[in-house]
């Protein structure tokens, strides 16, 4: 920070992990998470009443970096560093964002004191879903340990198929067939709702299948079945979209084909 004409006010600090500096005029005011056209600001209001009319220039040297290592369902797992202060969101995109099949209810920050290890769990789905007016980020410390589970296999419905993100999905209290298929991002257009396959497992070992004509059931007002955890919801292709796919694979084949004819030819 400097001050034209004032040395005595002039000089580099350091933002410590309460976000407070050890600059006088501050005090105990924290600072971390201000933009330096903000502590400008502030440095000048503060200044107004030693100085007449100070002139103010802030300057970020450097960053502190929060060291730690992300295991578990992640994209790339192992040793990261994140910009202090470090939330928990953060942390997990510096590792590549979660795996589909993470478990973001029950993610764990490992913490060694000198009192003994303490394991905070964070449920980054409420976290997300916080008021803004009233969010409390969950920040980690260097050398914490990010643990992101799997999700067990019964606590999931798996959505495949003609939609447009298919993957594990925690169905919410009562949540239906249709529910599971908005939230894996809706039909893709090339879905066939009228053959949804519904298989429902029975405590894991046997299961029951069903075909659910989807448009008909709208149609109709007819309830769509509530979705369990460990059920699996295929949605079909069109055929004109399997017919598609057939013929752009034969015309690739015969692509291969021809230019495998054509470097025999030159041998």
């Amino acid at each position: 920070m400097t001050v034209v004409g004032h040395p005595e006010f002039s000089q580099t600090v350091v933002v410590h992990d309460d976000g407070t500096t050890d600059y006088p005029l501050l005090g105990n005011v924290p600072i971390d998470g201000m933009s330096p056209e903000d502590l400008n600001q502030l440095l000048t209001s503060v200044l107004k009443r030693v100085i007449d009319r100070p002139l103010v220039f802030v300057n970020l040297s450097h960053y502190a970096m929060v060291e730690l290592r992300v295991v578990g369902a992640v994209q790339a797992p192992g040793d990261t560093e994140v910009r202090a202060p470090a939330d928990i969101q953060n942390v997990l995109a510096s590792a590549g964002g979660p795996e589909p099949e993470a478990d973001l209810r029950r993610v764990a920050i490992i913490r060694e004191t000198e009192s003994g290890r303490v394991v905070q769990q964070v449920n980054l789905l409420d976290y997300a879903s916080q008021d803004p007016d009233s969010f409390e980020p969950v920040y980690v410390l260097p050398g914490d340990l990010v643990v992101v589970p799997l999700l067990e296999r019964d606590s999931y419905v798996r959505v495949i198929g003609a939609v447009n993100i298919p993957g594990p999905y925690v169905p919410d209290n009562n949540a239906t067939v249709i529910d599971m298929i908005y939230l894996a991002g809706g039909p893709s257009r090339f879905a066939d709702l009228n053959h949804v396959r519904y298989i429902q497992m029975d405590d894991g070992v046997g299961k029951r299948e069903t075909m659910l004509d989807m448009e008909d059931m709208l149609e109709r007002g007819t309830d769509y079945p509530q979705a369990q955890p460990g059920d699996v919801i295929i949605i079909s292709f069109k055929d004109d979209w399997k017919t598609f796919s057939f013929w752009a694979g034969f015309v690739r084949d015969m692509a291969l084909v021809a230019s495998s004819i054509v470097l025999l030819s030159r041998i």
